[in-house]
Protein backbone atom coordinates (compact mmCIF):
# COMPACT_ATOMS: atom_id res chain seq x y z
CA UNK A 1 0.00 0.00 0.00
CA UNK A 2 1.33 3.47 -0.89
CA UNK A 3 2.34 5.79 1.94
CA UNK A 4 -0.15 8.40 0.78
CA UNK A 5 -2.97 5.85 0.93
CA UNK A 6 -1.93 4.82 4.43
CA UNK A 7 -1.87 8.44 5.58
CA UNK A 8 -5.28 9.06 4.01
CA UNK A 9 -6.78 6.11 5.90
CA UNK A 10 -5.09 7.34 9.09
CA UNK A 11 -6.45 10.84 8.47
CA UNK A 12 -10.01 9.54 8.11
CA UNK A 13 -9.65 7.39 11.21
CA UNK A 14 -8.24 10.27 13.23
CA UNK A 15 -11.01 12.54 11.96
CA UNK A 16 -13.57 10.03 13.19
CA UNK A 17 -11.83 10.10 16.57
CA UNK A 18 -11.78 13.90 16.61
CA UNK A 19 -8.02 14.07 15.96
CA UNK A 20 -6.02 15.96 13.30
CA UNK A 21 -2.96 14.96 11.30
CA UNK A 22 0.35 16.29 12.56
CA UNK A 23 2.46 18.70 10.56
CA UNK A 24 5.01 15.94 9.90
CA UNK A 25 2.33 13.68 8.45
CA UNK A 26 1.09 16.50 6.22
CA UNK A 27 4.61 17.20 5.02
CA UNK A 28 5.26 13.52 4.31
CA UNK A 29 2.02 13.14 2.39
CA UNK A 30 2.75 16.31 0.40
CA UNK A 31 6.31 15.26 -0.49
CA UNK A 32 5.19 11.81 -1.63
CA UNK A 33 2.30 13.22 -3.61
CA UNK A 34 4.63 15.65 -5.38
CA UNK A 35 7.35 13.13 -6.17
CA UNK A 36 8.84 14.13 -9.53
CA UNK A 37 8.33 12.18 -12.73
CA UNK A 38 10.38 11.92 -15.88
CA UNK A 39 8.97 12.07 -19.39
CA UNK A 40 10.03 13.19 -22.85
CA UNK A 41 9.43 16.86 -22.05
CA UNK A 42 10.79 17.32 -18.52
CA UNK A 43 13.94 16.74 -16.53
CA UNK A 44 14.00 17.36 -12.82
CA UNK A 45 17.02 19.10 -11.30
CA UNK A 46 18.58 18.08 -8.01
CA UNK A 47 19.38 20.61 -5.27
CA UNK A 48 23.12 20.48 -5.98
CA UNK A 49 22.61 21.29 -9.66
CA UNK A 50 20.45 24.31 -8.79
CA UNK A 51 22.99 25.47 -6.18
CA UNK A 52 25.85 25.09 -8.68
CA UNK A 53 23.99 27.20 -11.24
CA UNK A 54 23.33 29.92 -8.64
CA UNK A 55 27.02 29.99 -7.70
CA UNK A 56 28.04 30.10 -11.36
CA UNK A 57 25.76 33.08 -11.97
CA UNK A 58 27.28 34.93 -9.00
CA UNK A 59 30.77 34.11 -10.27
CA UNK A 60 29.91 35.36 -13.74
CA UNK A 61 28.55 38.58 -12.25
CA UNK A 62 31.73 39.15 -10.26
CA UNK A 63 33.94 38.48 -13.28
CA UNK A 64 31.84 40.87 -15.35
CA UNK A 65 31.19 43.73 -12.97
CA UNK A 66 33.18 43.20 -9.78
CA UNK A 67 31.92 42.96 -6.17
CA UNK A 68 29.09 45.45 -6.69
CA UNK A 69 27.41 43.46 -9.44
CA UNK A 70 28.11 40.23 -7.59
CA UNK A 71 26.29 41.54 -4.52
CA UNK A 72 23.41 42.78 -6.67
CA UNK A 73 22.96 39.30 -8.15
CA UNK A 74 23.08 37.77 -4.67
CA UNK A 75 20.21 40.04 -3.65
CA UNK A 76 18.26 39.30 -6.85
CA UNK A 77 18.60 35.57 -6.14
CA UNK A 78 17.06 36.24 -2.69
CA UNK A 79 20.06 34.89 -0.81
CA UNK A 80 19.52 36.28 2.69
CA UNK A 81 21.79 39.22 3.50
CA UNK A 82 19.60 41.33 5.82
CA UNK A 83 20.22 45.09 5.93
CA UNK A 84 22.89 44.85 3.22
CA UNK A 85 22.08 46.70 0.00
CA UNK A 86 25.54 47.89 -1.06
CA UNK A 87 29.13 46.90 -0.36
CA UNK A 88 29.58 49.89 1.96
CA UNK A 89 26.86 48.52 4.25
CA UNK A 90 29.23 45.81 5.47
CA UNK A 91 31.50 48.42 7.05
CA UNK A 92 28.54 50.32 8.50
CA UNK A 93 27.14 47.22 10.20
CA UNK A 94 30.47 45.96 11.57
CA UNK A 95 31.31 46.47 15.23
CA UNK A 96 35.00 46.81 16.00
CA UNK A 97 36.39 46.47 19.54
CA UNK A 98 37.29 49.88 20.99
CA UNK A 99 41.01 50.60 21.42
CA UNK A 100 40.85 50.76 25.23
CA UNK A 101 40.05 47.05 25.65
CA UNK A 102 42.93 45.87 23.44
CA UNK A 103 46.46 45.71 24.80
CA UNK A 104 48.57 48.26 22.90
CA UNK A 105 51.28 47.06 20.52
CA UNK A 106 54.89 47.10 21.65
CA UNK A 107 57.30 49.59 20.14
CA UNK A 108 58.08 49.13 16.42
CA UNK A 109 55.65 46.18 16.01
CA UNK A 110 53.23 48.19 13.85
CA UNK A 111 55.99 49.46 11.57
CA UNK A 112 57.62 46.03 11.31
CA UNK A 113 54.40 44.21 10.38
CA UNK A 114 53.43 46.93 7.90
CA UNK A 115 56.85 46.57 6.26
CA UNK A 116 56.39 42.80 5.92
CA UNK A 117 52.85 42.86 4.54
CA UNK A 118 53.31 45.95 2.36
CA UNK A 119 50.21 47.76 3.65
CA UNK A 120 49.25 50.30 6.32
CA UNK A 121 46.79 49.77 9.19
CA UNK A 122 44.35 52.61 9.70
CA UNK A 123 43.30 51.07 13.03
CA UNK A 124 46.41 49.74 14.82
CA UNK A 125 44.38 48.24 17.66
CA UNK A 126 42.83 45.84 15.15
CA UNK A 127 46.34 44.59 14.33
CA UNK A 128 46.92 44.18 18.08
CA UNK A 129 43.86 41.94 18.21
CA UNK A 130 45.15 39.95 15.21
CA UNK A 131 48.41 39.23 17.04
CA UNK A 132 46.80 38.23 20.37
CA UNK A 133 46.67 34.49 21.04
CA UNK A 134 43.80 32.97 23.01
CA UNK A 135 46.21 32.19 25.84
CA UNK A 136 46.42 35.90 26.75
CA UNK A 137 44.15 36.17 29.77
CA UNK A 138 41.68 39.00 30.06
CA UNK A 139 41.35 39.35 26.29
CA UNK A 140 38.74 36.69 25.54
CA UNK A 141 36.81 39.08 23.29
CA UNK A 142 39.86 40.55 21.54
CA UNK A 143 41.99 37.53 20.57
CA UNK A 144 42.63 36.78 16.91
CA UNK A 145 40.02 34.02 16.41
CA UNK A 146 37.29 36.17 14.80
CA UNK A 147 39.77 37.91 12.52
CA UNK A 148 41.32 34.55 11.59
CA UNK A 149 37.84 33.30 10.65
CA UNK A 150 37.34 36.32 8.39
CA UNK A 151 40.86 36.12 6.96
CA UNK A 152 40.36 32.46 6.09
CA UNK A 153 37.46 33.36 3.79
CA UNK A 154 39.39 36.29 2.28
CA UNK A 155 42.41 34.09 1.57
CA UNK A 156 40.21 31.51 -0.14
CA UNK A 157 38.76 34.23 -2.35
CA UNK A 158 42.13 35.75 -3.29
CA UNK A 159 43.69 32.35 -4.01
CA UNK A 160 40.76 31.27 -6.18
CA UNK A 161 40.86 34.53 -8.12
CA UNK A 162 44.63 34.16 -8.54
CA UNK A 163 44.58 30.62 -9.96
CA UNK A 164 41.38 31.22 -11.95
CA UNK A 165 42.98 34.15 -13.77
CA UNK A 166 46.39 32.48 -14.06
CA UNK A 167 45.08 29.16 -15.37
CA UNK A 168 42.14 30.26 -17.48
CA UNK A 169 41.57 26.84 -19.08
CA UNK A 170 42.54 24.54 -16.23
CA UNK A 171 39.82 22.09 -15.14
CA UNK A 172 37.90 22.59 -11.85
CA UNK A 173 39.58 19.47 -10.47
CA UNK A 174 43.06 20.84 -11.09
CA UNK A 175 42.08 24.24 -9.68
CA UNK A 176 40.83 22.51 -6.54
CA UNK A 177 44.14 20.67 -6.13
CA UNK A 178 46.07 23.93 -6.46
CA UNK A 179 43.77 25.79 -4.09
CA UNK A 180 44.03 23.10 -1.43
CA UNK A 181 47.83 23.27 -1.55
CA UNK A 182 47.79 27.08 -1.20
CA UNK A 183 45.51 27.47 1.84
CA UNK A 184 46.61 24.58 4.08
CA UNK A 185 47.89 25.22 7.60
CA UNK A 186 51.23 23.72 6.59
CA UNK A 187 51.94 26.24 3.83
CA UNK A 188 50.64 29.20 5.86
CA UNK A 189 52.95 28.26 8.73
CA UNK A 190 55.88 28.04 6.32
CA UNK A 191 54.96 31.48 4.93
CA UNK A 192 54.72 32.91 8.45
CA UNK A 193 58.22 31.69 9.34
CA UNK A 194 59.67 32.66 5.95
CA UNK A 195 58.63 36.30 6.44
CA UNK A 196 59.00 36.36 10.23
CA UNK A 197 55.38 37.12 11.16
CA UNK A 198 55.48 34.53 13.95
CA UNK A 199 57.86 36.75 15.91
CA UNK A 200 55.08 39.25 16.64
CA UNK A 201 52.53 36.82 18.09
CA UNK A 202 51.59 37.57 21.71
CA UNK A 203 51.36 34.23 23.51
CA UNK A 204 51.07 33.34 27.19
CA UNK A 205 51.35 29.55 26.88
CA UNK A 206 54.66 27.80 27.39
CA UNK A 207 53.52 24.70 25.50
CA UNK A 208 52.61 26.77 22.44
CA UNK A 209 55.93 28.62 22.63
CA UNK A 210 57.79 25.31 22.91
CA UNK A 211 55.95 23.93 19.86
CA UNK A 212 56.88 27.02 17.82
CA UNK A 213 60.51 26.89 18.95
CA UNK A 214 60.69 23.23 17.93
CA UNK A 215 59.02 23.82 14.56
CA UNK A 216 61.17 26.72 13.34
CA UNK A 217 64.54 24.94 13.07
CA UNK A 218 62.85 21.86 11.56
CA UNK A 219 61.11 23.81 8.81
CA UNK A 220 64.19 25.90 8.06
CA UNK A 221 66.31 22.77 7.70
CA UNK A 222 63.68 21.26 5.37
CA UNK A 223 63.78 24.44 3.31
CA UNK A 224 67.56 24.39 2.97
CA UNK A 225 67.55 20.70 2.01
CA UNK A 226 64.83 21.18 -0.60
CA UNK A 227 66.59 24.16 -2.19
CA UNK A 228 69.82 22.17 -2.41
CA UNK A 229 68.06 19.13 -3.90
CA UNK A 230 66.16 21.26 -6.41
CA UNK A 231 69.35 22.95 -7.54
CA UNK A 232 71.17 19.64 -7.95
CA UNK A 233 68.27 18.01 -9.82
CA UNK A 234 67.59 21.16 -11.91
CA UNK A 235 63.93 21.33 -10.96
CA UNK A 236 61.63 23.86 -9.26
CA UNK A 237 61.75 24.01 -5.48
CA UNK A 238 58.77 22.09 -4.11
CA UNK A 239 56.70 21.96 -0.95
CA UNK A 240 59.34 21.46 1.71
CA UNK A 241 56.80 21.95 4.52
CA UNK A 242 54.70 18.83 3.91
CA UNK A 243 56.48 16.50 6.33
CA UNK A 244 56.57 18.88 9.31
CA UNK A 245 53.48 19.34 11.48
CA UNK A 246 53.16 23.06 12.31
CA UNK A 247 51.69 24.73 15.40
CA UNK A 248 48.32 26.06 14.30
CA UNK A 249 48.92 29.49 15.83
CA UNK A 250 51.67 30.53 13.41
CA UNK A 251 49.47 29.58 10.46
CA UNK A 252 46.50 31.41 11.98
CA UNK A 253 48.40 34.69 12.26
CA UNK A 254 48.65 35.03 8.46
CA UNK A 255 44.86 34.83 8.15
CA UNK A 256 44.17 37.01 11.21
CA UNK A 257 46.38 39.78 9.82
CA UNK A 258 44.51 39.56 6.49
CA UNK A 259 41.22 39.86 8.38
CA UNK A 260 42.60 42.82 10.38
CA UNK A 261 43.66 44.66 7.22
CA UNK A 262 40.23 44.10 5.68
CA UNK A 263 38.40 45.46 8.73
CA UNK A 264 40.88 48.31 9.24
CA UNK A 265 40.34 49.42 5.63
CA UNK A 266 36.56 49.54 6.04
CA UNK A 267 35.90 46.18 4.38
CA UNK A 268 37.93 47.13 1.33
CA UNK A 269 40.22 44.61 -0.36
CA UNK A 270 42.96 47.03 -1.43
CA UNK A 271 45.19 46.54 1.61
CA UNK A 272 44.66 42.78 1.69
CA UNK A 273 45.44 42.58 -2.01
CA UNK A 274 48.74 44.42 -1.40
CA UNK A 275 49.61 41.92 1.33
CA UNK A 276 48.77 39.04 -1.00
CA UNK A 277 50.86 40.47 -3.83
CA UNK A 278 53.79 41.26 -1.51
CA UNK A 279 53.95 38.00 0.45
CA UNK A 280 51.80 35.16 -0.73
CA UNK A 281 51.81 35.40 -4.52
CA UNK A 282 55.64 35.33 -4.83
CA UNK A 283 55.83 32.39 -2.40
CA UNK A 284 53.12 30.47 -4.28
CA UNK A 285 54.70 31.18 -7.66
CA UNK A 286 58.03 29.85 -6.46
CA UNK A 287 56.79 26.68 -4.72
CA UNK A 288 53.34 25.61 -5.89
CA UNK A 289 52.33 24.41 -9.35
CA UNK A 290 50.83 21.20 -10.70
CA UNK A 291 54.36 19.92 -11.17
CA UNK A 292 55.36 20.55 -7.54
CA UNK A 293 52.05 19.66 -5.88
CA UNK A 294 53.34 16.62 -4.07
CA UNK A 295 56.23 14.29 -3.46
CA UNK A 296 53.95 11.71 -5.13
CA UNK A 297 53.28 13.16 -8.61
CA UNK A 298 51.71 9.94 -9.94
CA UNK A 299 49.00 10.14 -7.27
CA UNK A 300 48.31 13.77 -8.12
CA UNK A 301 48.23 12.97 -11.84
CA UNK A 302 45.71 10.16 -11.39
CA UNK A 303 43.55 12.33 -9.12
CA UNK A 304 43.61 14.99 -11.83
CA UNK A 305 42.46 12.52 -14.50
CA UNK A 306 39.71 11.16 -12.26
CA UNK A 307 38.48 14.66 -11.36
CA UNK A 308 37.80 15.20 -15.08
CA UNK A 309 35.85 11.95 -15.36
CA UNK A 310 38.53 10.13 -17.36
CA UNK A 311 38.60 6.33 -17.07
CA UNK A 312 41.12 5.42 -19.77
CA UNK A 313 44.58 6.31 -18.53
CA UNK A 314 47.61 4.37 -17.38
CA UNK A 315 51.35 4.42 -16.88
CA UNK A 316 52.72 1.70 -19.15
CA UNK A 317 56.17 0.26 -18.37
CA UNK A 318 58.55 -1.25 -20.95
CA UNK A 319 62.19 -2.20 -21.20
CA UNK A 320 63.93 0.63 -23.00
CA UNK A 321 65.00 -0.26 -26.53
CA UNK A 322 68.52 1.09 -25.98
CA UNK A 323 69.14 -1.49 -23.28
CA UNK A 324 71.43 -0.64 -20.37
CA UNK A 325 68.76 -2.02 -18.01
CA UNK A 326 66.67 1.10 -18.45
CA UNK A 327 62.90 1.24 -17.93
CA UNK A 328 60.64 3.36 -20.14
CA UNK A 329 57.37 4.61 -18.62
CA UNK A 330 54.69 6.22 -20.76
CA UNK A 331 51.69 8.18 -19.53
CA UNK A 332 48.89 7.13 -21.87
CA UNK A 333 45.47 8.76 -22.11
CA UNK A 334 43.02 7.10 -24.50
CA UNK A 335 45.95 5.40 -26.24
CA UNK A 336 47.70 8.76 -26.73
CA UNK A 337 51.20 8.96 -25.26
CA UNK A 338 51.31 12.16 -23.25
CA UNK A 339 54.83 11.93 -21.77
CA UNK A 340 57.73 9.51 -21.34
CA UNK A 341 60.13 8.90 -18.44
CA UNK A 342 63.29 6.79 -18.60
CA UNK A 343 65.37 5.57 -15.67
CA UNK A 344 67.05 2.46 -14.32
CA UNK A 345 64.44 2.38 -11.54
CA UNK A 346 60.79 1.74 -12.57
CA UNK A 347 59.62 3.96 -9.70
CA UNK A 348 61.81 6.88 -10.76
CA UNK A 349 60.87 6.40 -14.41
CA UNK A 350 57.17 6.59 -13.48
CA UNK A 351 57.84 9.64 -11.33
CA UNK A 352 59.64 11.42 -14.16
CA UNK A 353 56.82 10.63 -16.61
CA UNK A 354 54.21 11.86 -14.11
CA UNK A 355 56.07 15.10 -13.45
CA UNK A 356 56.37 15.76 -17.17
CA UNK A 357 52.67 14.95 -17.62
CA UNK A 358 51.64 17.44 -14.93
CA UNK A 359 53.84 20.05 -16.59
CA UNK A 360 52.34 19.25 -20.01
CA UNK A 361 48.76 19.48 -18.74
CA UNK A 362 49.49 22.82 -17.09
CA UNK A 363 50.91 24.11 -20.37
CA UNK A 364 48.11 22.66 -22.51
CA UNK A 365 44.88 22.68 -20.43
CA UNK A 366 42.77 21.76 -23.50
CA UNK A 367 44.52 18.40 -23.92
CA UNK A 368 41.94 16.45 -21.90
CA UNK A 369 38.98 18.00 -23.66
CA UNK A 370 40.51 17.05 -27.04
CA UNK A 371 41.41 13.49 -26.11
CA UNK A 372 38.99 12.30 -23.43
CA UNK A 373 35.32 11.63 -24.11
CA UNK A 374 34.58 9.56 -20.98
CA UNK A 375 32.27 12.16 -19.47
CA UNK A 376 30.30 12.53 -22.71
CA UNK A 377 29.89 8.76 -22.95
CA UNK A 378 28.67 8.63 -19.36
CA UNK A 379 26.05 11.26 -20.13
CA UNK A 380 24.95 9.29 -23.19
CA UNK A 381 24.53 6.17 -21.07
CA UNK A 382 22.45 8.11 -18.54
CA UNK A 383 20.28 9.49 -21.35
CA UNK A 384 19.78 6.00 -22.77
CA UNK A 385 18.71 4.68 -19.36
CA UNK A 386 16.27 7.54 -18.93
CA UNK A 387 14.84 6.95 -22.37
CA UNK A 388 14.43 3.23 -21.63
CA UNK A 389 12.34 4.03 -18.57
CA UNK A 390 9.69 5.71 -20.68
CA UNK A 391 7.15 3.10 -21.75
CA UNK A 392 5.43 3.40 -25.19
CA UNK A 393 1.95 4.80 -24.95
CA UNK A 394 2.48 6.43 -21.55
CA UNK A 395 3.09 10.12 -21.06
CA UNK A 396 5.32 9.62 -18.07
CA UNK A 397 6.91 6.91 -16.02
CA UNK A 398 7.63 7.07 -12.33
CA UNK A 399 11.28 6.92 -11.38
CA UNK A 400 12.60 4.86 -8.49
CA UNK A 401 13.14 7.14 -5.53
CA UNK A 402 16.89 6.43 -5.44
CA UNK A 403 17.36 7.77 -8.98
CA UNK A 404 15.47 11.04 -8.59
CA UNK A 405 18.35 13.02 -7.15
CA UNK A 406 20.72 11.91 -9.96
CA UNK A 407 18.83 13.70 -12.72
CA UNK A 408 20.53 16.76 -14.15
CA UNK A 409 19.69 19.02 -17.03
Amino acid sequence: MEVTEQLEIARKDSADDGLEMTANENALASSKAKRPYYDDHHQWLGDKCVADVAEAIIGAAYQTGGPGLGLKIVKLLHIPLPFIDSWEDFALKAKNPPPDITDPLEDNVLESVESIVGAKFRLPHILAQALTHTSIRGNDMTCYERLEFLGDAILDFLVIRHIFDLHGRLSPGALTLLKGAMVSNSVLAAISVHYGLHRYLRIDSQSVKNAINQYIPEIEEKRRAEFAAAKEEERPCGQYWLEVEPPKSIADVVESIMGALYVSDGFDLKGVQRMYDTMLRPFYDQHISLKTLSHHPTKILFELFQSQGCQEFQIAKYLHSEGQNLVRCEVEVHNVILTVGIDASPVLAARKASLEALDALEGDPAFMSRVCDCRAKAEQRKAAKRSARTQPGKAETKLPESDEEDLEL
